[in-house]
């Protein structure tokens, strides 16, 4: 069975609300991640820069992932927003 087969369209375009609370929590544990980074790791060095850098990266995917919804195009490397697309067709 090829990939562009199998119908997942169901799971992108029906996201239902525990998806949003993990994302929530994910986003909350997130920022106090920064927080502890920043103000309790002074022996760690410029090793907690690189931490910061991959926690805020952290941070805009999950902001990505909640607000526009991605939906992969499996045989290539793109993407498309579904959220964004909704709002755009319905005007």
């Amino acid at each position: 069975m090829s990939t562009a087969l199998v119908n997942l369209s169901g799971f992108f375009y029906g996201h239902n609300e525990f998806m949003f609370v993990l994302s929530g929590f994910d986003f909350i544990l997130g920022l106090f991640l920064s927080f502890v980074i920043v103000t309790k790791s002074k022996h760690l060095g410029y090793y907690k820069y690189y931490l910061l850098n991959q926690n805020i990266a952290d941070l805009l995917l999950s902001i990505v992932l909640i607000l526009g919804r991605p939906v992969a195009l499996t045989p290539h490397y793109c993407l498309f927003l579904v959220s964004l697309e909704l709002k755009m067709l319905k005007n």
